[in-house]
């Protein structure tokens, strides 16, 4: 997705036009948690789209798991954080997020070190 995208080019050198790109897709990120707020969970839904689990919502935490870095405080957001919390009670949670950290922390990691 683009926050992969995003953790690629920082791990390319820090050029105006790569600080550039990883500002335009924070914000776009950002944006996109605000609409889950907004347009989904304050409709009263436990998940994105009711009362069960969806692979909306798997892709979601996942996107929102991996670059925690950018909006690493939301209760702006209360509909958000409860989802989040709930999500993150989740039995395949732990073994999804471990999985995650993996993978981000091999993008973020210096392969010239």
């Amino acid at each position: 997705g683009i926050m992969f995208n995003a953790l690629g080019l920082a791990h390319a050198a820090a050029s105006s036009r790569v600080r550039s790109e990883l500002r335009r897709a924070a914000a776009a990120f950002l944006e996109g948690v605000a609409a889950l707020e907004r347009d989904w969970l304050s409709q009263g839904h436990e998940y994105i789209t009711g009362t069960t689990p969806t692979i909306a919502d798997v892709i979601a935490i996942c996107d929102l798991e991996t670059v925690e870095f950018l909006a690493p405080d939301l209760e702006h957001l209360p509909h958000v954080t409860r989802w989040r919390n709930r999500m993150r009670r989740r039995p395949s949670f732990s073994t999804v997020s471990q999985e995650l950290w993996v993978l981000t922390k091999d993008l973020l990691v210096d392969p010239s070190a």
